[in-house]
């Protein structure tokens, strides 16, 4: 009888594991990114003998217990976490633990019949083990189960290092050490100084769009999951984004189309602390904390400098990210976060963009009337992941079956969402401030990712393909300079590290006072060679250029990464992406070094005085 429990405890574990690979790696998933089946057997098999050796190590009922709990736990966190972030590194985001009381929309989201199911056998699991006959342990059992668990986890990888990044268990435990493993066999002493070198070497000069926004108000708006794929688009023969589409060809507007997110560990924060210091954030936390003890360089800083008034708006709690403390330490002048909101229209993770905007207005109005200069940041919310929209405020409508599909949930948000700017311009211009205010407007992230199997099926039914990582991590940014004759649009590679550099530009503020990483998007000798080095979603290690992508592979071993031509998808020979490769890690180390070190000047002061007649 005891053998037989043991069996089926046994059997449930192998099923919980079938479960968990087959919903992550197999189900509704594109073919491509499949693991190989030897791989995922293999991964069955090693996640499942390193639990029994743990479970079997004692013979507390009580243990036993707990083990099966804390595994269940694991792989539903796990599951959840790779639907958002494509890895099992559970432990890269310890510290926005504290941020998980406000995701509870996007984690119920990920909640999937599998999860439901694991979650029933691992009870069941619980019931068999709580309920069997007491039994004497051993220490030489107990030493024997945990030594194997912990050779289970490791041994593996060396014998077949394709396994690490796809087996739950040794990516969990050995991700952080695999990462600085790979990065000192990336050291190169001759790249590290030709990094350093060209930052400190860079040439601040002026071109035709310089000084075209100054003197005038700034506001830059992060738009919550604003992805480039569904702008200048439809959904139901209805235009997602008409305001923003007529923005884009307005006189005045200047349109980046390949531009894109570059985020760390505090993803929505991270995109605008990059946005906003043109830094480059890490994958050691979140990079407001990380940097706190750098002198700030940034736009609140600099906009101060120049006798701005400074505002900061979202619509979300100051808890969140820690934003309203992170904020009074840049002592932004008005901060209105969701404490001084009123939060009378609730959608997705909080306060409606419409509500939002028309609340704001009180802080411009009272600019207005003073005759204050200002510098403003806003943060939209609406369209954050799941995108519930209530019916009654869509204006776009579902074609047949499509109620509850990714594709139009997302599309009515972005309406929403778009109508909501739209609403804003027109009260800015009722106050008379829209003709003399720069407005940027731009993507925090993407909504739709490579790896969340009903989102790609979502998108290729809609769009006819499945999205790639360029696709995905592409962004808008669309700057309106009132007093600007022409229409720009823009098509040279860009990020969020270089908005900073493109309207101190624009507003021809002192280019060697404010230390930065980016370029000048509007300067195309400056931006002809640039390249993204992205953090997250794609390793670090993987690049993105006018026309190549190299993803880093998830398993650590380079000639198992992919290189393609962005123009025609065809794979590229990996060999040519080594170095390239090997210069993101170095390049954003150093960033992370300058920024740790207090040191953000060596950009620029060795070059100040020689560059100001260029400036």
């Amino acid at each position: 009888m005891k053998k037989i429990r043991a069996g089926i405890v046994t059997g449930i574990v192998f099923i919980i594991n079938i479960l968990f690979y087959y919903k992550n790696f197999i189900y509704k998933l594109a073919l491509d990114q499949r693991p190989r089946l030897i791989l995922l057997t293999l991964a069955i098999i090693l996640t499942s003998a390193i639990e029994l050796a743990v479970l079997f190590a004692f013979t507390s009922r009580v243990y036993r217990a707990a083990v099966i709990a804390v595994a269940g736990f694991a792989k539903i966190a796990a599951s959840v976490f790779y639907a958002e972030f494509a890895n099992f590194d559970l432990f890269s985001r310890l510290g926005q633990a504290k941020e998980l009381k406000g995701t509870g929309p996007v984690i119920r989201e990920n909640i999937s019949v599998f999860l439901i199911a694991i979650i029933i056998l691992s009870l069941i699991n619980i019931v068999l083990v709580m309920s069997s006959e007491k039994k004497k342990g051993s220490v030489k059992r107990s030493a024997i189960g945990i030594g194997l668990a912990a050779l289970l986890i490791i041994a593996p990888q060396y014998l077949y290092g394709s396994i690490f990044g796809t087996e739950l268990y040794s990516t969990i435990a050995m991700s952080k050490l695999k990462r600085i493993v790979d990065e000192r066999a990336m050291h190169d002493e001759s790249m590290e100084m030709d990094a350093r070198r060209e930052f400190r070497e860079r040439k601040f000069t002026s071109n035709d769009f310089t000084g075209l926004a100054k003197g005038k108000n700034i506001i830059v708006i992060q738009c919550e999951s604003l992805q480039n794929t569904f702008v200048n688009k439809e959904y139901n023969g209805e235009e997602i984004t008409p305001f923003m589409n007529s923005l884009i060809k307005d006189e005045g507007s200047i349109y980046f189309d390949n531009y894109f997110e570059l985020l760390g560990m505090g993803n929505t924060s991270d995109a605008e602390f990059v946005s906003l210091n043109g830094l480059y954030p890490s994958l050691k936390g979140q990079a407001y904390k990380l940097y706190e003890d750098c002198d700030n360089y940034g736009l609140f800083t600099s906009a101060k400098d120049h006798g701005y008034r400074t505002m900061a708006f979202h619509g979300n709690t100051g808890k969140f990210y820690d934003r309203r403390h992170f904020y009074e330490e840049l002592g932004v002048d008005d901060i209105m976060l969701g404490e001084e909101f009123t939060q009378d229209e609730i959608i997705n993770m909080g306060l409606s963009d419409k509500s939002f905007f028309k609340q704001s207005m009180a802080k411009y109005k009272d600019a207005a009337q003073n005759g204050d200069k200002f510098f403003s940041f806003m943060i939209t919310l609406t369209t954050h992941t799941p995108f519930i929209l209530p019916e009654e405020l869509a204006s776009i409508k579902p074609l047949p079956g499509d109620e509850d599909d990714y594709v139009y949930r997302y599309a009515k948000c972005a309406r929403y969402t778009d109508e909501a700017i739209e609403d804003f311009f027109k009260d800015l211009d009722e106050l008379g401030l829209l003709d003399d205010t720069v407005i940027v407007i731009y993507g925090d992230h993407h909504a739709m990712t490579v790896k969340n199997a009903e989102r790609q099926e979502s998108i290729k039914k809609w769009l006819g393909k499945e999205l790639d990582y360029d696709e995905m991590m592409n962004i808008p940014l669309v700057i309106r300079v009132p007093g600007y004759k022409g229409n720009t649009q823009r098509h040279n590679i860009g990020s969020q590290l270089d908005l900073y550099a493109t309207l101190i530009n624009l507003l021809d503020w002192d280019k060697t006072k404010y230390p930065n990483m980016g370029v000048d998007l509007l300067d195309d000798e400056a931006s002809k060679d640039n390249i993204v080095f992205p953090l997250t979603h794609l390793d670090k290690g993987s690049f993105i250029t006018d026309d190549t992508l190299f993803v880093y592979p998830r398993d650590r071993i380079f000639d198992d990464g992919r290189y393609i031509d962005r123009k025609t998808r065809k794979e590229l020979p990996i060999a040519e992406a080594k170095e390239l490769s090997k210069r993101a890690v170095i390049t954003t180390n150093y960033g992370y070094g300058l920024a740790t070190t207090n040191k953000l000047l060596d950009l620029v002061e060795k070059t100040s005085e020689e560059d100001k007649s260029t400036r």
